[in-house]
């Protein structure tokens, strides 16, 4: 699978630049939370979430932390 894209969106949230993370999605996408049970559907719903979430977090980037066994 291609990193590219991934790549793209990592450095979108982490400049928070909604914009190109929207950008990234096809109008038409769908978006399925693990908390809400309805999907969200459509770019602009995408952006209402994006929006939320960068304003969120807001300190330094996060990192995935594997613990050693």
């Amino acid at each position: 699978m291609p990193t590219a894209p991934f790549a793209a969106f990592r450095a979108a949230v982490e400049s928070r630049d909604v914009d190109a993370a929207v950008r990234l999605f096809a109008d038409d996408c769908v978006f399925l939370s693990p908390i809400v049970h309805e999907p969200y559907r459509g770019a602009g719903p995408l952006r209402a979430i994006l929006t939320g979430v960068m304003s969120l977090f807001r300190g330094p980037p996060l990192h995935r932390v594997q613990r050693r066994r």
